[in-house]
């Protein structure tokens, strides 16, 4: 956020914003009729607001200090509820017309199958370590000593 917010103010509209031009100043209605803020106020709002939040919070949180966590929890909701608007508003037909020939389908659903396996493997390990541990501290240690394979700490 720092860094796209910093480019954006030494770029000004004209560089990192040029596409756009009319939206990187002033006010701009959207679809709904919401007035939104150019863009370049979005990056001074990130710096003189945002970024001292998401630095200070994890600080006064490490000090053992309740407003570290009010300011984190609204900031991860705010983020959570604009990843899912921004995901929702995703057109799926032109993201499919555009991508349909340039990305090997085959190969991106493998992979992904791939990464599901290997997290439930993960999570299943992480269970078949944990239940002998759990047990462990329910038998007696003499029953255990001769058990390499398992070693419960007391």
């Amino acid at each position: 956020m720092a860094v796209v917010s910093a480019a954006g103010l030494l770029l000004g509209s004209g560089g990192l914003y040029r596409l756009h031009p009319a939206l990187s100043l002033g006010v701009t209605e959207a679809e709904a009729g919401l007035l939104l803020p150019g863009l370049l106020g979005q990056d001074v709002f990130n710096f003189l607001v945002g970024l001292p939040l998401l630095l200070g919070s994890p600080w006064f949180a490490r000090r053992g200090a309740l407003i570290g966590l009010l300011f984190y929890v609204p900031l991860v909701t705010l983020s959570a509820f604009t990843t899912i608007s921004l995901v929702s508003s995703i057109d799926g037909e032109k993201v499919w017309r555009r991508l349909s020939g340039a990305v090997p389908a085959r190969v991106i659903g493998a992979i992904l199958v791939v990464l599901g396996l290997l997290t439930l493997a993960q999570d299943a390990s992480g269970a078949l370590i944990t239940v002998p541990l759990t047990m462990c501290q329910r038998i007696p240690r003499r029953a255990v000593c001769g058990l390499s394979t398992l070693r419960c700490r007391r």
